[in-house]
């Protein structure tokens, strides 16, 4: 139910928001790209506090929410990275694969993925935790330091209106809803 909820009120949102004056309505996959984006980035983040706990501390507790956590921000930074290509076609009139940022979020993206898969080839929950520091590190050095040809970082924060940046806001935190959500359901099963 709460999933759906989200995913209504992301419509929502997403029909009301406010258009950008060079990109018109293309603006709107960029909101859900971010929105994506940042949710997942926040997951892989977490999960990777999580597991350098989990390096010093033998509560399952802390595995269990790693591990969900985990899979849902890889799986909302995927979607983020899937979004970028439409609305690198919506915007730029094609995807540009040499672009720096969309190489390394795709290359961050194979090593997480195979991080995630040969997790189950250890039965330490202290391999799990060093395996889930993989993408947060990979965030830290691939992601947030590559240089930004076609999008500059924070092109559209400085001068903003204030009904984007409530947008970008409200979709980033409906998506987080949404990952909790599944993070919760993950960690349940």
């Amino acid at each position: 139910m709460v999933l759906a909820t989200v995913f209504v009120l992301v419509v929502v949102v997403v029909i009301v928001a406010p258009d950008e004056r060079t990109l018109g309505s293309g603006i709107q996959s960029v909101y859900v790209h971010v929105g994506l984006t940042l949710a997942g980035m926040t997951g892989l983040i977490l999960a990777g506090v999580l597991g350098l706990i989990g390096l010093f501390s033998s509560r399952n507790r802390f595995h269990a929410w790693m591990l969900s956590i985990g899979r849902v921000g890889l799986l909302l930074f995927a979607a983020g990275v899937a979004v970028s290509l439409v609305a690198a076609h919506i915007n730029w009139g094609g995807v540009a694969l040499q672009e720096p940022l969309l190489r390394t979020s795709v290359l961050l993206l194979g090593v997480a993925w195979i991080a995630h898969l040969v997790m189950p080839l250890f039965s330490r929950a202290r391999w799990h935790a060093v395996l889930s520091l993989v993408p947060a590190l990979g965030l830290a050095v691939l992601v947030l330091r590559a240089p930004r040809v076609m999008h500059p970082p924070g092109a559209v924060l400085p001068s903003a209106p204030a009904g984007m940046l409530l947008t970008f806001a409200g979709l980033i935190v409906l998506f987080l809803i949404a990952g909790a959500q599944l993070s919760w359901y993950l960690r349940r099963r």
